[in-house]
This record gives C-alpha cells, structure tokens and sequence, in this order.
C-alpha cells in the first residue's frame, strides 16, 4: 500500500523473493474478515470452531508472522 512503512515494503520484497505472498497486515484482515462472513452466511463453522492453535497461527498469518514450530513437527 502506498502509505505502507518501509519495513513493510521490506519484508514484502523478502517474501517475494522467497517465492511466498506477502499480504499486510491491514490488507490481510479485510482478506480474513471477508472469509469468515462468507463462511457465516453460507452457514460454515465460524472462527470459534477453530482450535486454539488454528486460530494463533491464523493471527500469526494476518499479522505477517512465520509460525513457530513444536520440537515435534
């Protein structure tokens, strides 16, 4: 966005250049948001039938944030 901070153009550029898509995080909300009521008016699960992780990683996501990883996985 014209208005982004220049850290934002930054971190756009990198994921880019790694072959990922970079959203802000303003831009990733009204996506987000935009899902979810298309969910709730055709009658999908909303964002509480999410678990709690589902839902961390989907704040991580709009905020444009890599997910941490378990030891495990």
């Amino acid at each position: 966005m014209k208005d982004s901070a220049p850290s934002d153009l930054k971190l756009a550029i990198e994921a880019i250049m790694r072959g990922e898509v970079y959203l802000s995080p303003r831009i990733a909300q009204h996506v987000v948001s935009g899902f979810l009521d298309d969910r709730a008016r055709q009658g999908e699960p909303s964002l509480e039938s999410l678990t709690s992780r589902q839902r961390e990683i989907l704040q991580m996501v709009a905020e444009a944030r890599a997910p941490r990883r378990s030891p495990s996985g």
